[in-house]
């Protein structure tokens, strides 16, 4: 299995790959498949935290292949509640939402979040952003935090199947 791993509290050091990693609340970690790593709490700080574990073969290979090519992963994704932590948190949530209540679609929807959670995983990766680079922020009023800078009103095409 792979694995993603975002801390919601406390503390925790990984370490595998030649590299230690701390993780502390709102830390994001993704470990490939088969990489030999472990986990030690700090003192007094145990950490909590929410945990997937993925075969690697369930989000489309370009993508798997392009996050387990950089090894283990690590990111410290800010203040709890905004930005890109609340976008991660929010993908575990639904997940964790979806695998309790099993309702119809429940596999479908696991699925989906984790390829959300994986896209955007990679897109943090990436060594050079630039600073205009558009960001989207999910939540109940995603799009008044959306960092598109709108100049002029537009409208969005939607492509529809015209039936002949």
């Amino acid at each position: 299995f792979a694995k993603f791993l975002f801390v919601l509290d406390g503390q925790a050091r990984v370490g595998g790959s030649g590299r230690s990693f701390l993780m502390v609340a709102n830390s994001l970690l993704h470990v490939p498949a088969k990489a030999t790593h472990h986990y030690e709490d700090a003192p007094g700080l145990a950490v909590t935290l929410y945990c997937i574990h993925y075969w690697p073969n369930v989000l489309p290979a370009v993508i798997y292949e392009r996050l387990a090519s950089q090894g283990i992963l690590h990111w410290r994704l800010g203040t709890p509640g905004v930005g890109v932590a609340r976008s991660f948190r929010s993908d575990f949530q639904e997940m964790l939402f979806e695998q309790v209540g099993r309702r119809e679609g429940w596999q479908w929807m696991v699925q989906v979040c984790l390829g959300h959670l994986a896209v955007r995983a990679l897109r943090l990766s990436r060594r050079h952003r630039s600073p205009d680079e558009l960001q989207f922020e999910k939540g109940n009023t995603s799009a008044e935090r959306s960092r598109i800078p709108l100049r002029k009103p537009c409208r969005v095409a939607v492509a529809e199947r015209v039936a002949r």
